[in-house]
């Protein structure tokens, strides 16, 4: 008797190896250069398994699944996620900042709670919030049973291969979420018929789930090829289901075998265990680290004179295998100093208390809504800004080539008073078609002004001279228009700022005495705090908000929203920036 207990507490640890497993496997999977092929074997693990192993989890502290799920996601993820995040966005110029700039913590906040949600980092816990959601409404319908809850865990999982075409809504991982609804009610239907802790493994049944997930890779290679299948279960893009569910399915079997009959007492079957209990912790802080290590590799490289090792598959695996170290040490020293940091997904000896069923349902029409919402505005159908900007008379749109042939009659039919069409870019680029758009918008009858992008790289003389040679001087156009804008690493190595007024003065005073009008700066938030505000207000301002009004009070122009759907244009960019000018007809006209 004391022989079968003990046996059987020892395969109940199966799933901490079963998680290590999985996060080496998703480091591995996320290794730079990695080879197309690796991608087939790597990446079918990275999420289901994880919802697999968490709803039989949930059923071995005998918690219905979604009290599980609630207490996880709402009391125990969410915090951990905002402190972790909130360490990965810090460096050395960020914590400069915070003391040398104060006014520069909104921004690092911004980029924190961005990280948290919006980032592929947050993909995560925006997949568990969700499944919450489903799991509430399925938990209500079907009453804990497990034949309906499997049918409507599969129609769950059906509908998330019919909406993971759209980009827009896998921005916040739907079709991922409806797909892990039905492995986490997989994993809890398992542990609740007893069927794994009944289950005998051993060695021949993982040679059984490994040969047939094996097979099912090679065919689904010889029928879809090698691209089509490492790149549908490479990014979780379950829009085959030919190809996902069979490698999901198979996949998660041979993960349970596999971990099932690994002696529990051998050094790697610890190293997993302890690497599966601090999955969390695993994965927030081991991409941040990697990136460091080859941010100080080119400091140190660039000090010798030498240029950076080209990044190859062995190079990064090496890269990878220190991070992977350094990682484990930062989840030793959470063990002994900060607990709370580490994602230990063990739940408490006491079950957690019912759910608050008014605050989830609550939590749910927010989701639903707020996330309904966020792909109309997305996909241009609502602007959230329409509501300030009807208050202005005076509207127009500012173009590029992006925007391909524009029917420029068509377009001014439309509601539109001016157009600001991109000239020229650095010392030497022209856009390709700012002659045409020039030209189409001042024979429709709108006001029309051209804009430079300028370049943190050029001198402001010979960006001037380019703008200079190629935009006309005309006494109905609107003034010239320098943007002043972060691009590549800019916006994460700000250049200097005395070195950035110099040139940019120097192009502003040039525009100035050519065309007899003083500039106007474009400028979003960003690079406005930096170079623009109180060294560069005497001239007009054009702001850019594309969620509320613009929160300060000295701009001329307005852009409120980069997704306006219009009519008379066929270019690659589907969308179109509208903007308003802040005074009246006889002000715009005098402008």
């Amino acid at each position: 008797m004391s022989q079968e207990t003990t046996t059987s507490s020892q395969r109940e640890r199966w799933f901490d190896i079963a998680r290590g497993i999985c996060s080496v496997m998703v480091v591995l999977a996320h290794v730079q250069n990695v080879p197309m092929v690796y991608y087939m074997f790597l990446s079918p693990f990275m999420l289901p398994v994880f919802f697999a192993i968490s709803g039989y989890f949930s059923r071995l502290k005998d918690v219905r699944l979604i009290d599980y799920l609630y207490y996880k996601t709402l009391k125990s993820l969410f915090l951990k996620l905002i402190f972790s995040v909130s360490l990965t966005t810090l460096s050395l110029q960020v914590i400069f900042n915070l003391f040398a700039k104060p006014e520069t913590i909104p921004v690092w906040l911004w980029n924190t709670l961005s990280t948290a949600f919006l980032k592929p980092r947050a993909i995560f816990f925006s997949i568990v919030v969700l499944c919450s959601v489903f799991l509430f409404v399925i938990d209500k319908i079907c009453m804990d049973k497990p034949v309906p809850m499997l049918i409507a865990g599969a129609i769950s999982a059906a509908v998330g291969w019919t909406v993971s075409k759209p980009w827009v809504v896998r921005l916040w991982s739907w079709d991922t979420a409806l797909v892990c609804v039905f492995f986490f009610i997989i994993g809890y239907c398992a542990s609740k018929s007893k069927f794994l802790t009944s289950f005998h493994f051993k060695p021949i049944h993982t040679m059984i789930t490994g040969a047939a997930y094996f097979g099912a890779v090679a065919v689904s290679a010889l029928i879809f090829g090698v691209d089509g299948t490492a790149i549908t279960v490479a990014i979780n893009k379950w829009g085959n289901p030919m190809i996902s569910m069979p490698l999901m399915l198979l996949g998660t079997s041979f993960i349970v075998s596999l971990s099932n009959t690994i002696d529990e007492t051998s050094g790697i079957a610890r190293l997993l265990s302890y690497i599966g209990r601090h999955a969390f912790t695993f994965f927030m802080f081991g991409g941040p680290i990697l990136a460091y290590l080859w941010y100080f590799l080119g400091l140190f490289l660039h000090a010798c004179g030498r240029p950076l090792p080209d990044e190859t598959y062995l190079i990064s695996l090496v890269f990878t295998a220190i991070a992977v170290s350094i990682t484990l040490v930062i989840c030793r020293f959470c063990d002994r100093f900060l607990p709370v940091v580490n994602g230990d997904f063990r739940m408490p000896d006491a079950s957690p208390r019912p759910y608050p069923k008014v605050w989830i349902t609550a939590c749910a029409a927010v989701v639903i809504a707020g996330t309904g919402l966020f792909c109309l505005a997305r996909n241009g159908i609502w602007i959230p800004n329409n509501i300030y900007a009807k208050d202005y008379e005076i509207k127009g749109v500012d173009v590029s080539s992006y925007q391909g042939d524009i029917d420029w009659p068509r377009l001014a039919s439309q509601d539109i008073d001016f157009a600001f069409v991109k000239a020229t870019e650095g010392s030497g680029h022209v856009d390709a078609k700012f002659e045409y758009n020039w030209k189409g918008a001042a024979d429709a009858g709108l006001r029309v002004g051209a804009y430079h992008f300028f370049s943190f790289d050029s001198s402001g003389a010979d960006q001037a001279k380019n703008y200079i040679s190629h935009v006309p001087v005309s006494d109905s156009s609107l003034p010239p228009v320098v943007d002043v804008e972060f691009y590549g690493d800019k916006a994460i190595h700000p250049p200097d700022e005395q070195s950035v007024l110099r040139e940019l003065t120097a192009l502003l005073d040039a525009l100035e005495k050519h065309y007899g009008k003083k500039p106007i700066i474009y400028a979003p938030d960003d690079t406005f705090n930096i170079y623009i505000i109180q060294k560069l207000e005497q001239y007009p301002f054009w702001t850019r908000n594309i969620v509320t009004d613009p929160n300060n009070t000295i701009w001329s122009f307005w852009q409120y929203t980069s997704r306006q759907k219009l009519e008379g244009y066929d270019g690659a960019e589907e969308f179109i920036d509208m903007n308003v000018f802040i005074g009246s007809p006889d002000d715009f006209a005098g402008l």
